[in-house]
């Protein structure tokens, strides 16, 4: 799978959280949805997410971020991910 397809994960999924927060009424609708999304998303919606905000930077700033930390499962499948699309 290419970098759109994690892209298009993302997108979709961040418009799910915002819809949620919108349905709750949320006072700081994008710090609401961005818990939201934090809370709920899956491997495969971080990589896009990385994808979306640091574009060609996604992996070294994934690694930078992810410095000197214990990574759980899904990190080290986010890692993964993007070692492959950044070959």
């Amino acid at each position: 799978m290419g970098k759109n397809y994690y892209i298009e994960v993302y997108n979709k999924k961040w418009d799910e959280c915002l819809e949620e927060a919108k349905k709750e009424n949320a006072k700081d609708i994008g710090e609401t949805t961005t818990y939201i999304f934090e809370e709920s998303c899956n491997a495969e919606e971080v990589v896009g997410y990385y994808l979306v905000y640091h574009g060609e930077d996604a992996l070294k700033d994934w690694r930078t971020n992810t410095e000197g930390i214990k990574m759980s499962v899904q990190d080290l499948e986010v890692d993964k991910i993007l070692t492959e699309l950044f070959k």
